[in-house]
């Protein structure tokens, strides 16, 4: 990661595990946030929060669970293959297999589906994305205005580019801009509109493939 130093950046090696349990009301904007984050909704509830010492005890049975759990972390799939958002619940899913807690067990698999169709959403949001289906939405045209993919990209996705960036973003896609009756347009290839359908279809990370029955053996 970069660090400052007040007079420049350098370079600092730091070892950490990426998934952050937060608190938050309203949701992220962004969807690569929302996959790498637990978030916690709470509501207030009058009472009181003391609380007690824990006993030497229970503190010695703890210190066990966690070594179970360390060692059932280990001996979960490799879930980064299966998409962040599962990799992100894996602590979480190694201690609930560990104390045999069905239960939790089928509510994070619940909120790693919900995870994974979060970043679904927001990945076909990623403004080429967007300008692409602006396009196919007008592509029965033979020439698309570059006014009206604009006028899609503020009503769909409230963004509005200057016709200069979707003209060049257009032209990345490997279509053709011209001017037709004053009016700067996009020409229509359907060939390459297909080919681009196939090349830009949105990444989705699967579902975690994990058994309820072998995490709580």
């Amino acid at each position: 990661m970069k660090r400052t130093t007040g007079t420049g950046w350098f370079d600092s090696s730091v070892t950490y595990f990426g998934a952050t349990v937060l608190h938050k009301r309203k949701p992220f904007n962004d969807a690569a946030t929302v996959n790498r984050a637990i978030v916690i909704k709470t509501r207030n509830k009058p009472g009181n929060y003391h609380v007690s010492e824990i006993p030497d005890s229970l503190r010695e049975g703890l210190k066990q669970l966690c070594s179970q759990s360390l060692q059932k972390f280990a001996e979960l799939p490799d879930m980064s293959i299966t998409g962040r958002a599962a990799d992100t619940w894996k602590p979480l899913i190694a201690v609930a297999a560990t104390c045999g807690d069905i239960e939790w067990l089928m509510y994070s698999l619940k909120e790693v589906k919900k995870a994974v169709a979060k970043l679904k959403l927001g990945q076909e949001f990623e403004p080429e994305a967007e300008v692409f289906n602006a396009l196919v939405a007008s592509s029965k045209k033979a020439m698309v205005p570059l006014s009206e993919i604009r006028d899609k990209l503020e009503k769909e996705c409230n963004w509005q580019p200057s016709a200069w960036a979707v003209a060049d973003m257009v032209r990345d896609l490997g279509f053709e801009v011209k001017t037709s009756h004053g009016e700067r347009k996009v020409v229509i290839d359907k060939e390459l509109l297909e080919a681009k359908a196939r090349e830009l279809g949105i990444e989705v990370d699967t579902e975690p493939d994990i058994s309820i029955r072998n995490l709580s053996g």
